[in-house]
């Protein structure tokens, strides 16, 4: 598969991309995402959570750096979650800023279940996030990672792509490559269990669900 910008290359990530690639997430997504920036996760604390997983996922092989190739800076990434990798230890919830509990929290709310038992399978990939620099946007660099994804999905003998859709962009572009809603939360509706407030309500527009999206491999 190629692209039609012939200065960016795609390739799969390894162990030692992890340091940059930590990096990169945490300037063009940590903060920029809709819920974490509507909460004000920090940096740090972004980092401390999920660097675990993170590295974790690139050591599977399934996720998706893409570079510029004139000066091999990043300008977009793709983290996976291969169905059945270890778990990482992750810092204990009780011990994270209430932000990022109630983050946490509202995540695990999309879909009740773990994913194998509502797949009843398992064997899928799912998709953590997707970060494009800003000025890389407009150029098809997501949606040719969805299809890339798809192709890695195949290769592990994979039976569903899984994706959690924070923003009304995302759910647009995966409606667009065939994933269907299994499910959705308002953001304007949704109660915080941990203070019970609407923690959600003034969430920018366009971004009026949180849905999980689903594709069946072929």
């Amino acid at each position: 598969m190629t692209s039609k910008y012939t200065d960016i290359e795609y390739r799969i990530l390894e162990a030692q991309d992890f340091t940059t690639t930590m990096e990169f997430i945490l300037e063009n997504f940590a903060t920029k995402e809709p819920t974490t920036f509507h909460l004000n996760i920090q940096r740090g604390t972004f980092e401390e959570y999920f660097s675990p997983l993170i590295k974790t996922a690139i050591s599977y092989g399934v996720s998706i750096g893409v570079y510029k190739k004139s000066s091999g800076e990043m300008c977009a990434v793709r983290i996976n979650l291969l169905s059945g990798m270890e778990k990482p230890i992750l810092p204990p919830f009780e011990n994270q800023p209430l932000e990022m509990k109630q983050l946490l929290v509202f995540l695990k709310s999309i879909h009740k279940k773990e994913l194998c038992e509502e797949f009843g399978s398992d064997h899928y990939l799912e998709l953590f996030l997707t970060a494009v620099r800003q000025d890389f946007t407009n150029r098809g660099i997501a949606t040719h990672l969805y299809k890339r994804t798809e192709e890695l999905a195949k290769k592990n003998s994979c039976l569903y792509l899984s994706v959690i859709c924070t923003s009304a962009f995302t759910i647009m572009a995966t409606t667009k490559l065939g994933y269907k809603q299994r499910g959705n939360v308002s953001y304007h509706e949704y109660i915080d269990p941990l203070t019970g407030n609407k923690i959600f309500e003034k969430i920018q527009e366009p971004h009026k669900i949180c849905a999980w999206m689903v594709k069946d491999i072929d």
